[in-house]
């Protein structure tokens, strides 16, 4: 499938040190709308966040929702993470 438009990552002509900051304020603004919140509650739901995973499989999917709390969106204090749990299914 061709995407009709040219994309540009908000984050892209920016330093290193400076791309992760900006990615995390992407994320998190899309994470703050309707649609953010559905998909990452499927997301997190998808990858057995919820849920004690059963297989390898499932605890490395598991693994990565909690490298994606923790590294794309700058969550690493627990009550961070709950608050935006919550935040996100309101």
């Amino acid at each position: 499938m061709k995407i009709p438009v040219k994309l540009r990552m908000p984050w892209a002509g920016h330093p290193p040190e400076k791309q992760i900051p900006i990615s995390q304020e992407f994320l998190r603004r899309f994470l703050r709308t309707e649609d953010g919140r559905v998909f990452f509650t499927l997301f997190l739901k998808d990858h057995f966040y919820f849920d004690q995973p059963k297989t390898p499989e499932e605890q490395a999917l598991r693994n990565y929702a909690a490298f994606f709390i923790r590294e794309r969106l700058g969550l690493n204090d627990q009550i961070e993470i709950a608050s935006a749990l919550l935040d996100s299914n309101p």
